[in-house]
């Protein structure tokens, strides 16, 4: 049965950007309260507006640790055409693409008409922002990953798919416990070359829209097996920085031989 909600009175409006490459991250806090309103099929709910594009993609993401919440998405007419019930970890989400460009409104509910706090976030993204299509470059690379950063990576779930083949990237993944994008640039038995590769990398980073960050000096971490020389560059914003880290790892002393002596990554993370 298909369902509906009637246009409510929303706590926020907001009109998505019209650029050719781009994705558009928002987070807050958000309480559902005595006043908010609620529909017997649908229990107490509270939401907000957006206008999206045609070929647009949308991640809608809500998380309470005080009651149980679902989120949908309805268009202009108040059909749902994206909900998620959610599971025991309280984490709901949405990744959906948008087929008619109008308002949507966004939702976040709880049937049981608890009262309570909740996390949410959305992000939008141009269709072109899924799958890297620039020129073989590595500041085409960083300037694609940074976008992705900003959003957490919700639409980069593939890193290797989606970057597609390159003579650049000899490896890359997302790793989901740190929230990261790592890159493999460069291997090599000789460490004389992996210590003039890292520092011409960190040269062409800083030209590629990086050099007013934030530079941590290198300095090596001493693991049990393996050490790592680490520089980090940090965005020059009061909070939820982005960070790109170029580190040198040095494995040398492994027991197990089955990679290369040096191995330069690329890594890219955003604080929460």
């Amino acid at each position: 049965m298909k369902k509906y909600f009637f246009v409510i009175l929303l706590f926020a409006t907001i009109i998505s950007a019209q650029k050719n490459d781009y994705i558009e991250f928002f987070s807050d806090k958000g309480r559902l309260t005595i006043t908010d309103d609620q529909k017997a099929e649908f229990g107490r709910y509270d939401g907000f507006q957006l206008y999206l594009n045609n070929g647009e993609n949308l991640y809608f993401m809500a998380y309470s640790e005080e009651l149980p919440v679902i989120v949908a998405v309805a268009d202009s007419t108040g059909k749902v055409i994206a909900e998620d019930f959610g599971n025991e970890d309280g984490l709901v989400s949405i990744n959906t693409k948008i087929k008619k460009s109008g308002s949507y409104f966004l939702y976040v509910l709880n049937r049981t008409n608890s009262l309570g706090n909740y996390y949410f976030q959305y992000a939008i993204a141009s269709n072109s922002m899924l799958k890297y299509t620039g020129k073989n470059e590595l500041c085409g690379y960083i300037e694609f990953l940074l976008k992705h950063t900003n959003a957490y990576f919700v639409f980069l779930q593939n890193p290797k798919k989606q970057l597609g083949e390159s003579n650049l990237i000899l490896d890359s993944y997302l790793d989901e416990e740190t929230v990261t994008v790592n890159l493999r640039l460069f291997e090599t038995d000789n460490k004389n070359d992996a210590e003039k590769k890292k520092s011409e990398y960190l040269q062409l980073m800083k030209k590629c829209g990086l050099g007013d960050w934030k530079e941590n000096k290198s300095k090596i971490i001493e693991n049990s097996d393996y050490n790592e020389l680490k520089t980090t560059l940090t965005e020059n914003v009061k909070s939820a920085q982005r960070k790109v880290e170029l580190t040198l790892f040095d494995y040398s002393k492994a027991s197990d031989n089955t990679s290369k002596k040096y191995v330069i990554e690329l890594s890219f993370s955003k604080t929460f």
